[in-house]
């Protein structure tokens, strides 16, 4: 009579993208320390592309050959094995910057780290949202930013957190020319100042400090032509 012979395809693991080449089994009821060469081991799940959903998958095993043994002496039995496929880590990281205009922000931007096949943010279900102190917020600063709402079967979605970066804006202040006739006295102060660059409507009223200038004209005597630099202005957006 022919032995019992049964042929076991092992069961593996992977994380989606991943692409495996099948060869694991286990030969159980080979006599007279037989051997088997090599044997045929397919799963549907053994692509990159295959997905979460349908997992596990069927690994199976069939047409033994080469070796010691010979398959006319063994009443085969074929047991399939399982593939099963895990979801890979998708990290998504939100950030935004945008220079001081006035304008409470609202909103974000995101960069995805993670993505496999070739496969792009369209493959993702949900609609991101944004949230932290970036929301609502206007003046120069670095502000937190979160983003959350989209889901995947293939991927576990990590999201990290980010910042919204308010740079100031550039205002350029500017003194107007002064003038006086050589009387032996030091020239002292200046004439007043242009300013270019405020934004939303904005004026003088929103800096700080205490306008003063300098340069060469502060204490100048002789006739001649000095600079006259303004100083002294603060502002935590400009």
């Amino acid at each position: 009579n022919k032995a019992a012979l049964t042929l076991t395809a092992s069961d593996v693991t992977k994380t989606y993208g991943q692409s495996v080449a099948l060869s694991a089994y286990v030969a159980s009821g080979l006599q007279n320390g037989e051997t088997i060469g090599s044997v045929s081991l397919a799963s549907p799940g053994a692509v990159a592309t295959a997905g979460v959903g349908p997992s596990p998958y069927a690994i199976t095993i069939a047409n033994p050959v080469g070796g010691t043994f010979s398959l006319a002496n063994y009443d085969v039995t074929y047991v399939s094995g399982l593939l099963r496929v895990g979801k890979a880590t998708l990290t998504v990281t939100p950030g935004a910057a945008k220079t001081y205009d006035g304008n409470p922000f609202s909103g974000g931007s995101v960069t995805y780290s993670g993505f496999v096949n070739s496969e792009t943010p369209s493959v993702l279900g949900g609609s991101l949202t944004y949230g932290g102190a970036a929301q609502g917020a206007s003046g120069a600063g670095t502000y937190s930013l979160t983003a959350s709402g989209q889901n995947s079967a293939n991927y576990d979605i990590v999201y990290a957190p980010g910042n919204l970066v308010v740079g100031k804006a550039g205002l350029t202040v500017t003194a107007l020319p002064g003038s006086k006739v050589q009387d032996g006295a030091p020239y002292v102060g200046g004439a007043g100042v242009t300013y270019a660059g405020f934004v939303a409507g904005q004026g003088a009223a929103q800096l700080g400090g205490l306008l003063s200038y300098g340069g060469t004209s502060q204490g100048a005597v002789a006739a001649g032509t000095y600079a006259i630099m303004p100083m002294g202005l603060t502002s935590p957006n400009y």
